[in-house]
């Protein structure tokens, strides 16, 4: 799915990320999980989550303009990235609109990435 930004060397890398992270679903057992260590881990998540839904915004907002969504018959990005997300066309186009402006000030980019 990634393969195409061989170029900049990730996009193998967050595809066996993802699946790790798919098999650990398929693997965690919350009930022997001690409890100082579920907190951790919730943070950790939660902090995980952030990070991945800057990363699907931007390149959304990549794939938006560059119009990539037509090759599959969607009508505009937004339903698009509606499906592609499973969230309403109404979140998706706020979130291409702030992408849009995130891509617009590196400032505003380098702030709102997670860290």
């Amino acid at each position: 799915m990634l393969d195409h930004m061989a170029g900049y060397g990730w996009g193998s890398e967050a595809e066996r990320v993802v699946g790790d992270l798919l098999a650990l679903t398929r693997e965690v057992e919350p009930g022997l999980v001690a409890a100082d260590d579920a907190v951790r881990l919730a943070e950790l998540f939660a902090r995980g989550e952030r990070v991945c839904g800057f990363l699907q915004d931007v390149l959304a907002k990549r794939a938006e303009r560059c119009a990539a969504w037509r090759r599959d018959g969607f009508r505009s990005p937004e339903e698009w990235f509606a499906r592609m997300a499973g969230i309403s066309i109404g979140v998706a186009r706020e979130q291409l609109e702030l992408a849009a402006q995130v891509a617009e000030q590196p400032d505003i980019a380098q702030a709102g990435a997670p860290r």
